[in-house]
């Protein structure tokens, strides 16, 4: 089992102008307020543990109680792991948030042992609120689901449409995330040339909002210039150009990369990097030496 219990004190808005995403943000008001369980469907990368966060913090004064469960590697065996960290959180006096990923994934006897787990939790009148996602479609999930325990997981249903069908939505989410990354670094870039933002707003984005955040990421790491490009962009064939490297050798790359420029900012000093970075100044003088980074 995979879970992760997180102290979130600030996650990113959900960005756009779409009545999509105006409905996303008025249904975030409404779900917090109460305790009923939220059902997501959609396509990887649509932006549901984005909700899922949000309405925990929306609902939530302690912010430590939002559990993460990967239901790719949930079996029956962990359920005893999984009651024992419950049982460590206060979900009497706070609102805790059970976000559920993947809920298709479920064995039968992993579904039957949730089932178990979550009427329990429910008998007990906690302050739970349990958030499930799924790429399934509605009717797809009912085949595979334990027909009783999909009834307590959606009290509410919401689709996330793919971004490739809220286009109006591309250009503000990637504003939005540009401004960010200027703000976590010191940075100052100031846009996107009209080139990049119609090449944006043309491409496919089969991964969807995660796909377009981590394209910006990549090029506010490698652009040279005070604005953005096409060519920083990866997009069609340039998305193709390293795949031959390892995991490790992207990472590194991305940490170069990304390094240098902060470092670039900062005037090449050690001690205002390791802050942007949120690390330690020896640390920064290891990666420099392990990554061979150099100012020239």
């Amino acid at each position: 089992m995979e879970e992760k219990t997180n102290k979130i004190s600030r996650v990113p808005e959900i960005a756009g102008v779409s009545n999509f995403v105006n409905e996303i943000k008025q249904l975030i008001d409404s779900v917090s307020e109460k305790t009923f369980s939220v059902c997501l469907y959609g396509e990887k990368g649509t932006g549901k543990k984005l909700f899922a966060q949000s309405v925990h913090l929306k609902s939530s004064k302690n912010l430590r109680n939002f559990v993460e469960i990967n239901c790719r590697s949930f079996d029956e065996n962990t359920i005893n792991e999984l009651l024992q960290s419950y049982a460590q959180l206060d979900l009497v006096d706070s609102r805790t948030t059970l976000f559920v990923n993947y809920i298709e994934e479920l064995t039968d006897a992993s579904q039957i042992i949730f089932l178990d787990a979550v009427k329990s939790f429910l008998s007990k009148n906690l302050n739970l609120q349990i958030i499930s996602s799924t790429e399934y479609s509605p009717d797809k999930l009912k085949e595979v689901l334990n027909g009783d325990l999909l009834f307590y997981l959606k009290n509410v249903q919401l689709n996330f449409i793919p971004l490739r069908n809220r286009k109006e939505d591309i250009i503000p989410i990637a504003n939005y995330y540009l401004e960010r990354f200027n703000k976590g670094s010191g940075l100052e870039l100031q846009g996107f040339t009209n080139t990049a933002l119609q090449a944006l707003q043309d491409n496919f984005w089969a991964g969807n909002a995660d796909e377009l955040i981590n394209c910006i990421q990549h090029a506010f790491i490698v652009c040279k210039n005070k604005i953005i490009d096409c060519a920083d962009l990866t997009l069609g064939t340039n998305s193709m150009e390293k795949l031959d490297m390892t995991l490790k050798d992207a990472v590194d790359s991305f940490k170069r990369d990304y390094i240098t420029k902060v470092l670039e900012a900062n005037n090449w000093n050690q001690t205002k990097t390791a802050k942007v970075l949120g690390i330690q100044r020896t640390y920064v003088i290891k990666l420099i030496n392990e990554l061979q980074i150099n100012k020239n």
